[in-house]
């Protein structure tokens, strides 16, 4: 339970019984603490963005035993996109990357909750999804859509992590890569408060990146 106001207040569940640490994560409740196990277990994390970062997230979340994953991308698999998208298969074509992503986590722990969201976070049922999830997880190429997830977290007050890269060549030479992992929680800076988003930035790129895959 989150309480608005100033500053935020979490209530958080109390186990009336401790959950028995499930064996297989036995490595990680060593690592991080023997209550761990059923914190992740009771965790839904929304994933927007399944391709490159967010398909190695989705896997590692799964590993990691969170209890509910809410996976959005309204794309479909191709060949071009094949080779960026975690565990696929060449019979994966024409394939809703959701549904993609559902089977390796379902390899992993069919015990873990997936709900499959093949639209934009952007759609009423994109929006009715995420709002749901207790941390989302942005794995976007653009500004804009980062804007508008970063717009949903703070007016639910849903913690968000934004990661991405940016990979600029000449050629056969790279000339950078660089890349982002921001964490904006309720009560404090947003992303709109830091220098990742400005609206100098969504001016640049509707004037020099209209929506499509990035060619650079």
């Amino acid at each position: 339970v989150r309480v608005v106001g100033v500053p935020l207040v979490d209530v958080f569940p109390v186990a009336s019984s401790p959950v028995p640490a499930r064996r297989r994560l036995n490595r990680q409740s060593l690592a991080i603490g023997p209550a761990s196990d059923a914190k992740l277990a009771g965790s839904r994390i929304a994933v927007a963005g399944l391709s490159g970062g967010g398909s190695h997230v989705v896997q590692q979340l799964a590993h990691a035993g969170v209890g509910a994953l809410i996976l959005l991308d309204d794309d479909h698999v191709d060949e071009t996109n094949r080779g960026r998208l975690v565990r696929s298969r060449h019979d994966d074509d024409g394939e809703l990357k959701t549904n993609v992503m559902r089977r390796l986590v379902e390899g992993i722990d069919p015990s873990i909750s997936v709900t499959a969201v093949p639209y934009r976070t952007s759609s009423p049922e994109g929006l009715a999804a995420i709002r749901e999830a207790d941390i989302i997880v942005a794995c976007v190429d653009r500004f804009d859509v980062r804007a508008q997830i970063n717009a949903i977290a703070r007016r639910y007050s849903i913690p968000l992590v934004d990661i991405g890269m940016t990979l600029e060549s000449e050629g056969e030479a790279l000339k950078s890569a660089t890349g982002q992992a921001v964490l904006a929680v309720p009560g404090a800076a947003c992303e709109r408060c830091m220098p990742l988003l400005s609206d100098a930035v969504l001016d640049w790129e509707r004037q020099h990146a209209p929506p499509g895959y990035d060619r650079n």
